[in-house]
């Protein structure tokens, strides 16, 4: 708390304190007790077992960090109750990528696997998920859930993150995901973010020059991909102040979708101003996936039923 109060707030700055801020330094900045850098104390990864919440980081440093979470949402809290069960989120060199819908019901703004190839279900089910499993090995970690509540039938997705330096990009995620019905995999990023589409996927582009690329694997053609703008927060105004980024609110997400059958597997890679992204293959009958110079072994999905439900 008192390294990251220091990030936040130079000491330098106490003079200048606000009574808000100089309330929080009350709380939070303990005297007897010397900032220490959490990655220092093997701190760079959380698993919360009660919501099923898997989350890795790759340093604690600054705006350029790298974090992704897996949310199985085992259970709803108020005020976080939204259609969010077996989903993933992505920020890192300082943007959000993948993100949630806001303070909202609707499953639109939603970064997720949906059933129907023409439109997202208007509501929320109020399904719940599972977390199956987790793991966390020096750079690499994966978590196996499954669930849905925006109406997809045997959802099941494994979220696999490596800081590895050998896939020569500053991070790699891959995505596996296996369902009975779905038809349309959805990313929602901040509208700021611009979309460049290509044959295996699309490349978002942020304002500060970083790049988060997505390829769809395997690609015999052209994949087929629809793209659009949506409300962040649908139609809830009280506490909606849109998506705040470097001092401005933005009040639009943007979706990408990916038409899909049933089955993808998509491989993320994020990297800063003026680094090209790896090129992601699959090998060995579809049983490694090779991003730059490091090859990936996914773990199985749960076997039985009991497991999957």
């Amino acid at each position: 708390l008192r390294l990251m109060h220091d990030y936040l707030i130079p000491p330098e700055d106490y003079q200048h304190h606000t009574d808000e801020t100089l309330f929080y330094s009350i709380l939070y900045y303990p005297e007897e007790i010397e900032p220490q850098n959490p990655a220092e104390i093997g701190w760079l990864t959380y698993h919360d077992p009660q919501q099923g919440v898997v989350i890795h980081r790759n340093r604690f440093q600054d705006e350029n960090d790298i974090v992704t979470t897996y949310n199985a949402k085992q259970s709803r809290i108020r005020g976080h109750a939204g259609p969010d069960a077996n989903t993933f989120r992505i920020v890192g060199l300082g943007v959000p990528w993948a993100i949630g819908g806001g303070r909202t019901g609707y499953t639109a703004g939603q970064t997720n696997l949906f059933p129907a190839k023409k439109e997202t279900p208007e509501k929320d089910s109020g399904k719940l998920g599972t977390l199956h499993n987790y793991s966390f090995h020096d750079s690499e970690s994966y978590a196996i859930g499954s669930g849905s509540s925006v109406g997809t039938e045997g959802h099941r997705r494994i979220m696999y993150t490596s800081f590895n330096e050998k896939s020569l990009a500053e991070a790699v995620i891959l995505i596996k995901d296996q369902s009975d019905n779905g038809k349309r995999w959805r990313l929602n990023t901040p509208g700021f973010n611009q979309v460049e589409k290509n044959e295996s996927g699309y490349q978002l582009k942020a304002p500060n020059g970083s790049s988060m690329q997505v390829t769809f694997l395997p690609t015999s053609h052209t994949v087929a991909l629809d793209t659009g703008m949506l409300r962040y927060g649908g139609e809830t105004q009280r506490n909606n102040n849109g998506i705040w980024y470097q001092n401005q609110s933005y009040p639009n997400s943007q979706y990408i979708d990916f038409f899909c059958d049933k089955k993808v597997l998509a491989v993320i890679t994020l990297q800063p101003k003026g680094e090209v992204h790896p090129k992601a293959i699959l090998k060995e009958k579809a049983q490694i996936i090779r991003v730059g110079e490091l090859e990936i072994a996914l773990p199985k999905f749960p076997n039985t039923a009991s497991e999957r439900n």
